[in-house]
């Protein structure tokens, strides 16, 4: 299997991918695509390697002290079935311990409106598009999902007994916090090739790459396999990639390191978390479901 980072550029801060896709990413330069093998994780439930436990003690250490972060990023999502690549831009923010919000934009269309460094099996380009509008808050009592395109939106509840720690389940868990038990109890981990945290390999650059496989219901519904590049002092993410159940279907998110901003002491005005929809029809409003957290072997 091949890691694919396809990122066009990064805009890149205090906190938070590959020769050359992910190190030019995080230098602001503009990357061209590497393909990079990866080591299967292994199916059944194995001791953490003692590097890999060290590390996930460390991210959560390193990341407890985030009240607030805000910043940018850049998606694409990739469709090996009706080769079509999606682009998006937005915006993010983050306070503990629950709320949450991303906002997409659509993304810029190159001329021809095609790809040429991503090709299908007879050798076609893909087609780019630009991604809708669309929002995703969670406000720690309810998620949202709103359609800016369609004036729609669909509406989560959280159960009192779930809330407070229900943000791990948000599109981009990896980048909302993580905890070291749980994320060993949520998912089969390991250490990726690309992994050089100090610097010892020589001729690439300082990183840690960890990659995660689900153990629960409610992450394999939506990805079958995760790939994280944090910042190695930081240990905020810089690269997100994410395999759909499928295997057609291949979303890479890039957040720059400038323009991120981490615990501002002014109150955000207005409040990214409070989201007026009385021009938006709702189409779909449910409660999770508690069992939804349990894990599967």
């Amino acid at each position: 299997m091949q890691l694919r980072f396809h990122p066009r550029t990064c805009i890149a801060g205090i906190l938070s991918l590959v020769v050359p896709t992910l190190s030019t990413v995080a230098m602001g330069q503009q990357p061209q695509r590497v393909a990079a093998a990866v080591a299967r994780p292994q199916e059944t439930d194995e001791p953490v390697d003692p590097r890999l436990d060290q590390l996930l003690k460390e991210w959560e250490a390193k990341t407890a002290g985030i009240q607030k972060l805000r910043g940018s990023f850049e998606r694409y999502e990739y469709d090996s079935v009706f080769l079509v690549e999606k682009r998006a831009v937005g915006k993010f923010w983050y306070q503990a311990p629950d709320l949450g919000r991303m906002d997409f934009e659509p993304g810029e269309v190159p001329p021809g409106g095609v790809n040429p460094e991503m090709k299908g099996p007879n050798g076609e380009p893909y087609e780019v598009k630009a991604e809708v509008p669309q929002q995703w808050v969670c406000t720690g009592q309810e998620i949202l999902s709103i359609d800016e395109s369609q004036k729609t939106y669909n509406r989560i509840a959280i159960p009192p007994a779930m809330q407070g720690d229900n943000i791990v389940h948000s599109p981009l868990p990896f980048l909302f916090g993580m905890k070291a038990e749980a994320a060993k109890q949520r998912y089969k981990l390991e250490l990726g090739v690309m992994h050089n945290p100090d610097g010892s390999i020589e001729g690439k650059p300082q990183r840690i790459h960890v990659v995660a496989r689900p153990k629960m219901q409610i992450d394999k519904r939506e990805w079958s396999r995760a790939e994280i590049l944090l910042h190695h002092k930081f240990f905020v993410p810089e690269a997100i990639q994410l395999k759909d159940p499928t295997g057609n279907k291949t979303t890479t998110y890039v957040f720059p390191l400038k323009g991120m901003h981490g615990n501002e002491r002014l109150p955000w005005i207005p409040s990214p978390f409070s989201v007026r929809l009385d021009k938006y029809q709702l189409i779909q409003d449910v409660t999770a479901a508690p069992q939804q957290g349990t894990t599967t072997r």
